[in-house]
């Protein structure tokens, strides 16, 4: 019998369990950013992996119960079944176009709830406040701390941009045709 700290890659453990992938340019990002509601997810029975392009400390996501991989895993990011949810660093979105692929095609599934952070300036998205609980909120204190941000006062909300959340409801620019076809071939 293999021990609990197995080297099975985590998309083969996962089973039937709900996934939730993260992509951010550092630990540091998602934390500051997501760290709460990733918190939640994973009590809440979530498989949640975090691909970042800077790996640093992942102690800090491993203490939010969070699996941890360097950007080269992107393209198993969809592997069947794929994620329910895809939260990203929207500054990493503009800037590495392997992100934009992969919400593009996240997007098509349209299975996928997107939600991003920094996206500042965005008016074609929805945003939103996650409240979090009060076990999310010490562990993303003791999050911070292991990233090397310190001890701070853990706000109780975190604010992110709704992108896409089925497939009739894709609030993206270039997706508005589609929405209204989509919107007819519906009972």
């Amino acid at each position: 019998m293999r021990p609990a700290t197995t080297t099975t890659p985590p998309d083969r453990r996962c089973g039937l369990r709900h996934r939730l992938v993260v992509v951010a340019a550092d630990p540091e990002q998602v934390v500051r950013h997501a760290g709460g509601w990733l918190f939640d997810q994973v009590m809440a029975g979530w498989m949640v992996y975090a691909l970042v392009a800077e790996r640093g400390n992942g102690r800090s996501l491993r203490i939010l119960g969070t699996h941890v991989a360097g950007l080269h895993r992107l393209d198993a990011a969809l592997d069947a079944p794929g994620p329910q949810a895809l939260a990203v660093d929207a500054a990493l979105y503009r800037a590495d176009p392997q992100v934009r692929e992969l919400v593009a095609a996240a997007r098509d599934r349209g299975r996928t709830e997107v939600r991003s952070w920094n996206a500042a300036g965005s008016s074609d998205q929805d945003p939103f406040e996650y409240r979090l609980s009060s076990a999310a909120m010490a562990f993303k204190a003791q999050a911070l701390v292991a990233v090397g941000a310190g001890a701070r006062r853990v706000d109780r909300v975190e604010r992110f941009h709704r992108a896409a959340v089925s497939a009739t409801v894709i609030p993206f620019p270039s997706t508005h045709a589609r929405i209204a076809r989509t919107s007819k071939e519906l009972p």
